[in-house]
């Protein structure tokens, strides 16, 4: 009997140590979804465009497909990206300088400061997602509400 409690035991172990419990180690951006975000950069100075990549967080190799001048809100920006892009399942936006550079805006909160490395839209969840880098590179991926989105110089 004691055998198969420390195999039942052995196996919780294992499992949360495989499979983490969320409540272990709680995500610094649990509140995203609800909170006014200031992506530091210039509106006037930088574009969105649509990308299309087969890699995921580095984005080493990409193709910038189409893009859009930003302003301080996305409000307006985000609807008329949608109705062009009404086919896509997913897309994926960067920030570009005027010369075609890539951009990697800065976001500043509380936990620290993090790099914005592209802003998704899941086309089945109908919700936009950030993808971030913090200072010492650890990868992040939040659903946002891009009504609260906001870029400052």
């Amino acid at each position: 009997m004691k055998a198969l409690i420390y195999i039942f035991i052995a196996i919780v172990v294992l499992t949360t140590a495989i499979y983490p419990v969320e409540e272990k180690g709680k995500a610094p951006f649990f509140y995203l979804s609800k909170k006014r975000i200031q992506l530091n950069l210039s509106p006037g100075a930088s574009k969105l465009c649509r990308i299309y990549s087969r890699e995921l967080v580095l984005y080493r190799k990409y193709k910038v497909k189409d893009c859009y001048k930003t302003l301080r809100s996305f409000r307006k920006l985000f609807p008329k990206i949608l109705q062009e892009n009404k086919e896509k399942k997913e897309i994926m936006l960067m920030f570009f300088d005027s010369l075609g550079e890539r951009l990697t805006p800065k976001v500043t909160l509380k936990e620290g400061i993090f790099q914005v490395q592209t802003i998704v839209y899941i086309a089945n969840d109908k919700s936009f997602f950030l993808e971030l880098i913090d200072g010492i590179g650890k990868y992040y991926f939040y659903k946002v509400d891009p009504k609260y989105l906001y870029l400052t110089n």
